[in-house]
């Protein structure tokens, strides 16, 4: 069966096809040859759904929309393009939803995936279930490619009302960096392998690690700058915010084999202030020795004890 509208005649219009229910319009078609533009236009004011019935005894069979092919030796498919309804005034644009099958209640399968491809390769796979969503982009090596030139030009944040920031990638040409607003916790679960690199190019002229804060010596407590612990809380190395360094070893090897000079910096004003290397003291009333303070200069060789 062909319905067919009248065609034009000089400069007029193609005639439109129009199919309805009753007095409501559910399709109208009309191909306009100064744009060589097809157009169908569905339903009127009222929500139209575009459904195919259950399947009778099995799973449900796929539905496909699929945009023109190229022709000739080397045309370029067709693009196909869905776009959600435009706002008037002050109203706002329509949502577009991308929504895999839900399962009927009672059910126990799984939720749909939503799949992304370029071509025939997934480039994206969303997926949920009832407490976790995952993004899975694990078919091919990935980029997130971000706006350059930008202060903030990837910001992570959550979903309160006044959203908190987790990391800010800033893509300065000047001083691209990578800005951590919350505490960061580095847990390596790969035995053999570092848990924190870092590492500067061959021309590095700034410092690699940098640890910075205000001013805190006047508070209650003075918080470490940086804190060396093992898994059972012993501590092996504090570094205090006010300077002070407490290393829980027994021993310290200083340089290597050029000379070693160990001096404090000139006071800005006034008298030098002491310096002092103190042993341990008796723990107690245990009327036990303090410890002694012992300097030793370096051993001679093998060679030079036989000499002697």
């Amino acid at each position: 069966m062909i319905l067919g509208a009248g065609a034009k005649s000089g400069t007029g219009n193609e005639g439109t096809v129009v199919i309805k229910s009753g007095a409501t319009q559910l399709v109208s078609a009309v191909f306009a040859s100064s744009t060589s533009t097809s157009t169908f236009t569905l339903g009127d004011d009222n929500a139209v759904s575009i459904v195919r019935p259950a399947h009778a005894s099995a799973g449900g069979s796929d539905t496909a929309i699929t945009g023109q092919a190229g022709g000739g030796t080397n045309g370029a498919g067709g693009t196909v393009t869905m776009t959600a309804g435009e706002g008037k005034g002050t109203g706002a644009g329509g949502n577009l939803v991308l929504a895999a099958g839900n399962i009927a209640s009672g059910g126990t399968g799984a939720f749909g995936t939503v799949d992304i491809k370029s071509g025939p390769t997934s480039v994206l796979t969303a997926l949920a279930d009832t407490s976790r969503s995952t993004f899975d982009v694990s078919a091919l090596p990935s980029d997130l490619v971000i706006k350059t030139n930008e202060a903030a030009g990837l910001a992570i944040k959550d979903d309160a009302s006044s959203a908190v920031s987790f990391i800010t990638l800033d893509s300065t040409t000047a001083n691209p960096t990578i800005t951590m607003h919350q505490s960061v916790a580095i847990t390596n679960t790969v035995v053999g392998t570092k848990a924190l690199s870092i590492t500067g190019v061959d021309a590095q002229t700034a410092d690699h690690l940098y640890i910075k804060s205000a001013d805190i010596t006047s508070t209650a407590t003075t918080p470490n700058f940086l804190m060396f612990e093992l898994t059972d809380g012993t501590d092996i190395l504090k570094v205090a915010s006010d300077g002070a360094v407490v290393a829980a070893g027994t021993s310290y090897t200083l340089g290597v084999d050029a000379d070693i000079t160990i001096s404090r910096p000139t006071k800005t004003s006034g008298a030098g202030s002491h310096t002092t290397i103190t042993g341990q003291a008796a723990a107690g009333s245990s009327a036990a020795n303090g410890g002694n303070l012992i300097l030793g200069g370096g051993a001679k060789d093998a060679v030079a004890r036989m000499a002697r």
